[in-house]
């Protein structure tokens, strides 16, 4: 028997108008995240996990859309929007990105504390200053379509980055050694006794458990790159912005006022002071040395790296 699942309609409400922040991993999310979140009326959430393994799962059918759907409005609403509106879980860690004193102040951060008491108050709360939920989780470009059913108003933010810098960056990390792969503790599918990340195609996971890093690496990036192809081609008009970490980082102000607008919102203090923050990019003379990974990449999926990566502007 087919049963039809929704959630309230103060829920649906607060929630319709999500914005996904998404790219691949070592794209610069963590960076546009931090600045997105100190945007007038943004109530950010940094890489939750649940939404990666909701996505994970679907693609792996393991979910139906369907109940997917709902797990995914019940825990932005609940778990993410009505908490943090709390001010529960606030996290005060100095160092991190997703240090909330990033995104608010902390008059603001006492007063929700000593004012809101309970779920009607969150509610209020959220409703009274229209708060727009916002999270950043890298790879799950492949999960747009899926997004845009749940929350058929919801926008996305993508960013894309040199795919040379991002496997370079993913090298120095590990994550895709053999012993990284088993550290990781994200849901993997199985196939034939081969565990992998959902991104491999089934008919790929073969040569998965025989590719070294460096060609684990890029065939990845290229799977995040091919969805967001995907995603500029999809026709999401106003609701899909792209941008590059490049460009980010060599104006944050200007890209600030850009996302700002797209969002119809403005920018603010902590805009300005997280701005300022900003790096602006080093100067790397490309010599053969600093892409010297590549030469232990797979020969064929070298050529289609390159191919995509040239596609995206980056020679």
């Amino acid at each position: 028997m087919n049963t039809d699942v929704r959630i309230a309609d103060s829920q649906q409400q607060n929630i319709k108008n999500t914005l996904v922040i998404t790219g691949a991993p070592r794209s610069g999310t963590s960076l546009l995240g931090k600045l997105i979140s100190t945007l007038d009326g943004i109530d950010y959430h940094f890489e939750p996990p649940m939404v990666w393994v909701l996505a994970s799962l679907l693609s792996m059918k393991a979910l139906s859309p369907d109940v997917a759907s709902v797990l995914l409005r019940l825990h932005l609403h609940e778990d993410l929007l009505l908490e943090s509106a709390h001010g529960r879980k606030a996290n005060l860690r100095p160092g991190d990105d997703s240090l909330v004193l990033n995104s608010m102040h902390w008059p603001e951060l006492l007063s929700r504390w000593q004012t809101i008491r309970n779920r009607d108050d969150a509610i209020r709360y959220v409703s009274e200053r229209q708060l727009r939920l916002a999270f950043k989780t890298p790879s799950v470009i492949d999960a747009i379509p899926f997004f845009e059913s749940a929350l058929p108003e919801c926008k996305f933010i993508i960013i894309m980055r040199d795919g040379r810098d991002v496997v370079k960056s993913i090298l120095q990390k590990r994550w895709f050694s053999d012993e990284g792969m088993k550290d990781n503790y994200w849901p993997y599918k199985v196939v034939d006794g081969v565990s992998t990340t959902h991104l491999v195609e089934d008919s790929m996971v073969g040569q998965w458990a025989t590719m070294n890093e460096a060609t684990r690496a890029c065939y990845l990036w290229r799977r995040d790159a091919e969805f967001a192809l995907e995603a500029k081609k999809r026709g999401l008009g106003d609701r899909l912005y792209m941008l590059s970490y490049e460009a980010l980082r060599l104006d944050p102000t200007g890209m600030m006022e850009q996302i700002a607008k797209f969002l119809s919102t403005t920018t603010t203090d902590l805009t300005k002071l997280s701005t300022l923050s900003v790096r602006p990019m080093a100067e790397n003379p490309l010599s053969g040395k600093r892409y010297d990974f590549l030469n232990d990449v797979d020969v064929g999926e070298l050529k289609k790296f390159n191919e995509l990566n040239s596609a995206w502007g980056y020679a």
